[in-house]
């Protein structure tokens, strides 16, 4: 995304083509809906560049945590098995959708640096990532992700499991996990969801921002959109 503008028209948001050819496409409408989770305060910051002062809305108040999902090939006896610990040294190993994989998370490794300002700021973040606090890039792709935490969760892991629930690495997933900084406390998640009404009239320029990482959401968004 290059900017987002507010007017008459309601919302204007332009981005670049994926091939970086061209000047660029744009989209108008009345209403936006800001569910881009780990960047919803960077879609605010792009809103609130084209306000007044006392129009400008206030960010979430985010931690943001780099975190790792190890990707496992199971052995037979633990194909169809989900195991979790949750008492002590958390950790997980589960079926990973139809992937035929296991995914293993644990409480202490999964997640590897984070952030408690308002926009993601890391020190991997440099021109050659191509990823800034003003807009994330995948970090999957990223040449400067951290090395991976099998060694530890897998170590963790080892100690609960029996010898027949055997898997062995197949890969890694790396994505940014916005907590609210209100909950940290509790490791509650819950739905944030707010509305601003930024045009001259009501529905001129409605903008909704939404914050969760529960699938229900939708119907929690049902009482805005309506």
């Amino acid at each position: 995304t290059r900017g987002i503008t507010v007017g008459g028209e309601g919302f204007r948001v332009t981005w670049r083509e994926q091939s970086g050819r061209g000047e660029g496409c744009s989209a108008v409408a009345p209403l936006a809906v800001n569910a881009t989770y780990a960047s919803a305060n960077q879609i605010l910051q792009m809103v609130n560049r084209g306000l007044e002062e006392g129009k400008r809305l206030p960010l979430f108040p985010i931690n943001y945590e780099l975190c790792e999902i190890i990707l496992c090939n199971p052995a037979e006896e633990l194909k169809n098995t989900g195991i979790t610990v949750m008492d002590g040294p958390f950790f997980s190993i589960m079926p990973f959708g139809k992937t035929g994989l296991h995914s293993l998370t644990a409480v202490t490794h999964t997640p590897h640096i984070s952030c408690r300002e308002d926009l993601p700021k890391f020190a991997c973040q440099t021109p050659e990532t191509g990823c800034s606090p003003d807009q994330l890039a995948n970090c999957n792709d990223c040449p400067k992700k951290p090395a991976s935490a099998w060694p530890y969760m897998s170590h963790l892991a080892d100690k609960y499991l029996l010898p027949q629930y055997a898997y062995t690495w197949h890969s890694s997933l790396f994505s940014m996990k916005p907590i609210l900084r209100t909950t940290e406390v509790d490791d509650a998640r819950p739905t944030a969801i707010r509305v601003a009404e930024l045009g001259n009239e009501p529905g001129d320029a409605r903008l909704i921002s939404v914050l969760s990482g529960k699938i229900n959401t939708v119907y929690d968004m049902d009482e805005v959109l309506i």
